[in-house]
């Protein structure tokens, strides 16, 4: 007979968990209407093809920048707490799901030896009972029914956040990489300028000893001399600076790689190499940022938690039905505890219906959409904020290639006027203020050189970074569109701590 009415009960609540309905709206993905091409792309650097986009640094054929980018992605510690928030919501989803299921579950036991008084006025009546004991051994259980969706509501705020969460670590891991790489980019330039100055210092030194060397024969004045050594030392001035700036973007490296900061050009050497980028790029379409850009498909994640969030609150409209039960057995003796006879129990149904707090729940429901439509127009905004990033990397990239063009020009014939000027100056054909305004000219236009050369290979980062390239490597396979946001971080992929691991 018990087993047949627990029986009968736990098939109710199957039935009211399976079959229920979900109050509250069904989510459905905001309409994006993107450009259907960028502003640059009718320029023929936008028209060429990469061997893997998602892979980008790659196509530099920087095999130091590749060792770097990898072990950012293996060691960089605001990654790896990014892999924890993932872990973090996986648990959370768990924690969820388990609301579908009793909520409250419990087992209890006692032992009590008792003694009754002598002097209790029932003491005649109990006297044969004064002295015993009492054994018991429980349990309980109540579960709210999910007639109205809550808690399978509540379960899809749990997924939606899972895939914000991954969306995060991908965003993290997007900006991580562009920063290696900018970094990486920041190190090489400066190392070009400080052998491009440590050059003009040489050549402005052998003209420093050759005024000496006329002044002390009578030649020239004492006003060539001053105004060649004003020449060599503002030169000189110019690397202190660079080295300071050096060393921070090493440092920064360092923070970035999850190390300490140490002296990394025993690691990197000093090339004075920038990195190269390919003339021309291929950069897909706008629409490919709805698919590939984290933060875009995070903020559409959020989106969707917060709808499931308005019919969690929509549910405290409606009366909150459960079962709660209590079975029991107890006894004074041991021997007899589990025997049908001392068995004892309470089981029914309830409900709890909030009935004078309409306004509040209201109110609720209200607070909620009205986040909903925020994080709509924030979704929005997102596609608008990355759609121009794109486009701002693209310009600058196009534009400083032909800035380039006019400055390897321009230090080539600063560089033939400073060896006239030399040649004319030591003939005495002219006065040795040519001489100092050539040499003024090659330094300022090498460095701006140079460093237009370094915002090159940094403003093609940007686009890739801008079209949510890079978090790709995190996959066992290389793919070139992003698969969908249901996909989990591989445990050994989320860094856990080694408590957490244990866990597993």
């Amino acid at each position: 007979m018990h087993e047949r009415f627990f029986s009968l009960i736990a098939m109710i609540a199957f039935a009211a968990v399976s079959s229920g309905c979900k109050v509250g709206p069904n989510y459905s993905r905001p309409l994006a209407s993107p450009s259907n091409a960028w502003i640059e792309s009718p320029n023929p650097r936008l028209q060429g093809q990469t061997d893997d986009p998602n892979h980008w640094w790659l196509v530099f054929g920087d095999e130091r920048l590749c060792e770097l980018v990898h072990r950012a992605a293996n060691e960089n510690l605001t990654l790896k707490q990014a892999g924890l928030r993932v872990a973090e919501a996986r648990y959370q989803r768990r924690i969820a799901f388990g609301g579908l299921f009793p909520q409250t579950q419990l087992a209890s036991g006692h032992y009590n030896h008792r003694q009754l008084s002598r002097n209790n006025a029932n003491f005649l009546l109990s006297a044969a009972q004064r002295d015993f004991d009492q054994i018991a051994l429980g349990s309980g259980i109540a579960w709210e029914l999910d007639f109205w969706g809550r808690f399978r509501r509540s379960i899809e705020v749990a997924d939606a956040e899972m895939d914000a969460s991954i969306h995060g670590y991908n965003d993290v891991l997007v900006i991580l990489l562009g920063d290696v790489a900018n970094t990486y980019i920041d190190i090489r330039t400066l190392e070009r300028r400080l052998q491009l100055a440590g050059e003009n210092v040489q050549i402005q030194y052998d003209t420093y000893a050759l005024v000496q060397k006329k002044f002390e024969g009578g030649l020239v004045s004492e006003l060539d001399v001053a105004q060649s050594k004003a020449n060599l030392y503002q030169t000189e001035s110019l690397i202190p600076s660079l080295e300071i700036r050096y060393r921070q973007a090493s440092n920064l490296l360092c923070i970035l790689l999850g190390m300490p900061p140490v002296d990394l050009a025993e690691i990197l050497g000093r090339t004075g190499q920038i990195p190269v980028p390919p003339t021309q790029i291929a950069v897909g379409i706008p629409a490919d940022l709805l698919r590939q850009r984290p933060d875009v498909r995070r903020a559409e994640r959020q989106l969707a938690a917060q709808c499931s969030r308005i019919g969690v609150a929509a549910s405290d409209f409606y009366p909150h039905l459960s079962i709660a039960g209590t079975l029991n057995v107890e006894s004074k003796f041991g021997s007899n505890l589990l025997q049908s006879g001392s068995l004892a129990g309470v089981v029914g149904p309830n409900f709890r219906w909030d009935i004078l707090n309409y306004g509040r729940i209201k109110n609720n429901v209200l607070m909620q959409d009205a986040a909903f439509n925020r994080l709509t127009h924030a979704y929005g905004q997102s596609i608008l904020e990355a759609h121009q990033q794109v486009e701002d990397g693209l310009v600058t990239f196009v534009q400083t290639h032909e800035k380039i063009a006019y400055l390897e020009k321009t230090v080539e014939a600063s560089s033939r006027a400073v060896q006239l000027s030399s040649l004319q100056y030591r003939a005495g054909t002219v006065d040795f203020n040519r001489v100092f305004q050539s040499q003024v000219d090659r330094v300022r236009q090498q460095d701006q050189l140079a460093t237009a050369q370094g915002d090159l290979a940094q403003s093609l980062v940007s686009v890739y970074r801008a079209l949510g390239g890079g978090w790709q490597i995190r996959l066992n396979e290389k793919c070139a569109v992003a698969q969908e946001s249901t996909e989990e971080l591989n445990p050994s992929e989320v860094n856990p701590s080694p408590q957490i691991a244990a866990l597993r």
